[in-house]
């Protein structure tokens, strides 16, 4: 979002210069032919690119950095990654708040950002595992859902890169990170409720999630990572 209105200081800079340079130059000068909109117009085209770049931060694209190791091995620290914010409805990009939301539901394996209402200035990468009513169980041997079982499947030939175990939810496979030193924070027959689903890392033993969390609810989904 900054980054919109430090583009729209510059080209502001810009157009003043441009206007000062039109105003001053002599008049056989390229700029006295030249036309430029006087500064009602200037502040009009102003405010529309402000109201433009606001739409497409709020509906239609947003890049954001990872700040830490909890969706490693998907999502490394520092990387990129571009978001839909408009999937779950729109969200006010100051204050977080839901403005309206969508009839889209998130699906096994897909990987949002959300905000926990406790947190509201915390914004979260993760995955989801559960969907609402569903009851999980998660140990260090894999995720049980609903009484069916998917196992974490150790990679042969781990050698220090890379995920450590495969999982395959439903129709997503993904890698994650289980650290055989750390234990893995467990999590026996948790039922969420019909607004809630259950988040979490890829990094098993380097995530604060739904395990510590507990269920996020649906209107604190803010948006779908589309890469």
């Amino acid at each position: 979002m900054i980054a919109y209105y430090v583009v729209l200081i510059v080209m502001s800079v810009c157009a003043i210069a441009y206007r000062f340079a039109h105003v001053a130059a002599p008049s056989d000068s390229v700029f006295r032919r030249l036309y430029f909109p006087n500064a009602t117009n200037i502040l009009q085209y102003a405010g529309g690119f402000s109201v433009i770049m606001l739409l497409i931060h709020s509906l239609f694209w947003q890049r954001f950095i990872i700040p830490s190791k909890s969706m490693l091995p998907t999502l490394l620290v520092g990387q990129t990654i571009t978001v839909s914010p408009s999937h779950f409805g729109v969200v006010n990009p100051f204050t977080l708040d839901k403005l309206y939301r969508s009839n889209n539901q998130p699906d096994y394996g897909q990987i949002v950002l959300a905000r926990f209402p406790y947190s509201s200035d915390v914004q979260y990468v993760k995955r989801v595992v559960a969907l609402p009513g569903d009851t999980v169980s998660i140990n260090r041997a894999g995720i049980t859902i609903n009484e069916k079982w998917y196992p974490f499947i150790p990679i042969d030939g781990y050698e220090g890169s890379g995920p450590t175990h495969t999982i395959f939810l439903e129709k997503i496979q993904y890698g994650v990170n289980i650290d055989a030193a750390k234990d893995v924070q467990e999590v026996s027959n948790y039922t969420l409720q019909s607004d809630q689903v259950f988040l979490l890392g890829d990094n098993l033993t380097g995530s604060v999630d739904s395990r510590e969390l507990g269920g996020f609810k649906l209107e604190n989904l803010l948006a779908l990572v589309t890469n």
